[in-house]
């Protein structure tokens, strides 16, 4: 059954209102097959498959496409054709488009001035952006001055672009058209779940892919691809509902290497609503080696941070290119506790990332300048001292790292240290627990 809707479109602003009332445009359920191709800055590539009989000589197609259709780069191939013309008709953008996009629809109209309906019927056509309604007794009308229109039993399910192909054949011919397009307000970005377990030393690790559909259309049961990595292009806000989609581990699969990029298949059919944040599971190694371990850098925090190692090769549990994204750590337990997040990088087999989860609680540390002396005209020397408190009852690992000024050289060290680059050394100690560390170095530079 049908159920009637009454929308309010004043004359002079329909368009708009109806854009701003955020009518849903068209929706696609196609037999078509979709292939979508989703890259984390859009737009996104479309190709859609399908079977065509064509007749002898020319054969002119129409083709619905969604409104964000970048036109330019609308291509179409048939083996058994070859394409003569092809023009991209773009969606409802001017009032006079909409009227005709409402011919058949039952309107009620209010005339200025007047607060009651003076004229009811159905709207059959538009006449110098005048439109002509035809009323229950028969009678044509031209409605020259209205305030607004009132249409009823009528959803705005036209918010699409037209593409209009022209192919030619050398004989009748069942065959396979291919169309491609890329698509702006579609994209994806990468999100990690990580649930660590200490008495393992390793992290159960999913990857999620976060579809974000704003182009007005709705695509079901496509076959989804997401692409790490960003192809160079000439240049040419809102509120979301996330609907999940969960994915075994048997549905993931080692992404594919296209070019310089690497490509993930979502192993089953998805439906990307418009208007809503889809969630896909791309990515899942449950047992991933991790190296925890702690960092003072005194020259940027006085906190002792709370860093966790990953080593991406197929001994460690991973093995895999990883896109660039945040990573979130939770506790394995049922409590799933939040642990901390950080970004990862892209991590390329065979890389190590390393991700910070937070201040330590039980580690401290301290850094005092001792004496400061000068020796000539830009010419200091400076004894350092930097205190390590662990008051865990297990030993932990320490990484250190100073920054050193001007041209600088360690005259003496009481812990072996190692030079990081032209102005950074770096300490790794083990500190047993319940006790307390101190590292002591003597440093001459010139400034």
């Amino acid at each position: 059954m049908n159920r009637k809707r009454c929308f309010l479109i004043p004359f002079v602003f329909g368009l708009v209102l109806v854009l701003s009332l955020g009518i849903q445009p068209a929706k696609c359920y196609s037999e078509t097959r979709k292939i979508i191709t989703l890259y984390q800055s859009g737009p996104s590539l479309v190709i859609e498959k399908e079977d065509v009989k064509l007749e002898e000589g020319l054969n002119r197609l129409t083709r619905k496409l969604p409104a964000s259709v970048v036109t330019r780069t609308v291509f179409t191939s048939s083996p058994g054709a070859s394409l003569r013309s092809s023009r991209t008709v773009p969606a409802v953008n001017s009032q006079d488009g909409l009227l005709k996009e409402l011919i058949g629809t039952e309107v009620s109209v209010i005339k200025r001035g007047s607060p009651e309906t003076a004229l009811e019927g159905t709207l059959v056509g538009i006449f110098s952006g005048k439109p002509l309604l035809k009323t229950p007794d028969g009678e044509m009308r031209l409605i020259t001055n209205p305030e607004e229109y009132r249409f009823r039993g009528f959803s705005l399910e036209n918010k699409y672009s037209s593409l209009e192909l022209e192919l030619t054949a050398r004989e009748k011919v069942e065959t396979d058209l291919t169309i491609g397009y890329q698509l702006s307000e579609l994209n994806w970005s990468p999100q990690y779940v990580g649930f660590l377990s200490e008495e393992k030393e390793s992290l159960d690790l999913r990857g999620i892919g976060h579809v974000d559909n704003q182009t007005g259309w709705d695509f079901r049961g496509i076959e989804l691809r997401l692409l790490a990595g960003e192809p160079k292009r000439k240049n040419s806000g809102p509120n979301f509902v996330a609907a999940a989609r969960s994915l075994d581990r048997q549905e993931t699969s080692s992404p594919e290497q296209v070019f310089e990029y690497y490509r993930y298949k979502v192993g089953f059919p998805v439906d990307l609503a418009s208007g809503m944040e889809t969630q896909v599971k791309f990515l899942h190694r449950d047992s991933v080696n991790y190296r925890k371990y702690y960092l003072f850098e005194p020259y940027s925090s006085s906190a002792v941070r709370t860093m966790i190692e990953l080593n991406n090769t197929e001994e460690e549990g991973l093995g895999v290119p990883v896109a660039s994204g945040t990573i979130r750590i939770y506790e394995a337990s049922d409590e799933k506790t939040f642990i901390g997040a950080d970004s990862l990088p892209n991590l390329p087999v065979g890389k190590e990332a390393e991700l910070e989860l937070g201040d330590s609680f039980d580690v401290e540390g301290r850094r005092k300048r001792i004496d400061h002396e000068r020796i000539g005209e830009r010419i200091w020397k400076d004894r350092i001292e930097i205190t390590i408190e662990n008051r865990k009852e297990k030993q932990v690992q320490l990484l250190i790292k100073e920054k050193l000024p001007g041209d600088w050289e360690i005259l003496r060290s009481n812990y072996e240290y190692k030079k990081v680059n032209s102005e950074t050394i770096q300490y790794e100690e083990s500190v047993p627990a319940k006790e307390t560390i101190e590292i002591s170095y003597l440093v001459q530079y010139e400034l």
